[in-house]
């Protein structure tokens, strides 16, 4: 299984997390260094020490073989903005890298948790 379907199968459960703000795919960075091997990355509000983690908010070190990666990054605050900005933001986007089929089909993105 490729890790853009792993990650999609596994992203709703790691969110239920109560730490876990977001899901993406990025490179494994271990003790500040990259790895350059790609992982699915989880970004939490706080990064804690296992022994402080119920068994149950545990992220797991792979999934279906695919390594993940806890990055902590604090809490996200929504920031608003129209669906024209957002069209106009990605059209942009699209042009310069010249990938607007990648964006208009899935984005490799991460998939974040509202604020509430």
């Amino acid at each position: 299984m490729n890790i853009q379907r792993v990650k999609e199968r596994y992203e709703a459960e790691l969110l239920l997390n109560s730490n876990v703000v977001g899901v993406g795919i990025g490179t494994k960075i271990i003790k500040g260094v990259s790895t350059q091997r790609q992982c699915i990355k989880i970004y939490v509000q706080k990064k804690m020490s296992r022994s402080k983690l119920k068994k149950n908010e545990l992220i797991p070190q792979k999934l279906n073989g695919i390594e993940t990666d806890v990055e902590e990054i604090g809490s996200l605050k929504a920031q608003a903005a129209s669906k024209v900005m957002r069209r106009t933001s990605i059209a942009k986007i699209s042009e310069s890298c010249h990938c607007e089929e990648r964006f208009s089909r899935r984005s490799n993105l991460p998939a974040l948790k509202e604020n509430k």
